[in-house]
């Protein structure tokens, strides 16, 4: 925002005719000044803090019309050319303010709701920008009209499907959301027993691709249970979410350790059952590497 001076004029010296001819034009321009500056200080400083930042616009006005005065206080002897040129400046300085402070107050107009605008543009200290405001209210309270009378439209011509779809869409999201953490934990827990006789880390990695694969292998799963159900297989056994820590099942536990025990718990009953598959997975490898050795002796056999 702009500035004026605030020196005290030193001007040429004034004949006594020329100081008389100024003196009331000064005294009416000091007063109009004052007038504005009250006027403000009561109904305008306080409407437009609601919508500029309060301390800055508040302190800005107050030290620029403080200012000003101070110089008309200084300056008593004055030409009716030098108050003509002083109150021409400060004219055209506080137009700008006011144009600078409109501008803020015409963004931050949009945030009110339309009553509340309305009576801010009711009792808004600039008149001659009250229109520009009453315009830009009026923009925007179209545009609502218009919005409102889209939605009401867009809702006479949906049918009972669309309010039906629209009700039930968010809660069908959430069900597969639920279904799909649900079906990942179960089949992440399957494979953390399924792997029993692997080590821990080959475990944890089992769990974790298991639940983000788990719709790829809910046909896999499901063919495990068929197969088991009617020729007896053995599915992966259940011990316990995640089994990792050993415990005698033959022991009494608390019930704290109970419920530790089906999240986590690894029954030493089955120290046997871990060993031959140990045993049978060690045996695959070898069988694999064996055979793996005879194809390439075979294929250099044959290349002779």
């Amino acid at each position: 925002m702009a500035d004026l001076l605030v020196t005290r004029l030193v001007p040429a010296p004034l004949t006594p005719e020329q100081i008389a001819a100024g003196a009331s034009a000064r005294k009416d321009s000091r007063n109009k000044i004052l007038e504005i500056f009250t006027e403000l200080q009561k109904n305008g400083i306080p409407v437009l803090t609601k919508l500029v930042t309060p301390s800055d616009i508040a302190k800005y006005i107050t030290t620029f019309f403080t200012k000003e005065i101070a110089w008309w206080n200084a300056n008593v002897e004055l030409s009716f050319q030098q108050v003509t040129t002083r109150k021409t400046a400060f004219d055209e300085t506080w137009q700008t303010n006011k144009n600078s402070i409109n501008q803020l107050v015409l963004i931050g107009i949009s945030s009110l709701s339309n009553e509340d605008a309305q009576a801010y543009i009711k009792s808004y200290p600039f008149k001659d920008f009250k229109a520009t405001l009453q315009n830009k209210l009026d923009s925007k309270m179209k545009a609502d009209a218009e919005a409102d009378a889209d939605k009401n439209q867009a809702i006479l011509n949906s049918g009972w499907y669309d309010s039906v779809k629209e009700a039930l869409g968010p809660v069908f999201i959430a069900l597969i959301v639920i279904g799909y953490i649900l079906i990942g934990l179960r089949f992440a827990s399957f494979a953390a027993n399924d792997y029993l006789h692997k080590p821990l880390p080959y475990r944890i990695h089992v769990f974790i691709y298991t639940f983000i694969f788990a719709p790829f292998l809910l046909p896999y799963y499901i063919w495990r249970e068929i197969k088991t159900y009617f020729s007896k297989a053995d599915l992966p056994h259940v011990y316990s979410f995640f089994p990792v820590n050993e415990f005698d099942p033959d022991l009494p536990v608390p019930e704290k350790t109970k419920l530790y025990n089906r999240l986590f718990g690894l029954p030493t009953t089955i120290k046997n059952w871990l060993a031959q598959k140990e045993e049978a997975d060690k045996k695959g490898r070898v069988d694999a590497l064996v055979s793996t050795i005879l194809e390439d002796v075979k294929k250099e056999i044959s290349e002779r």
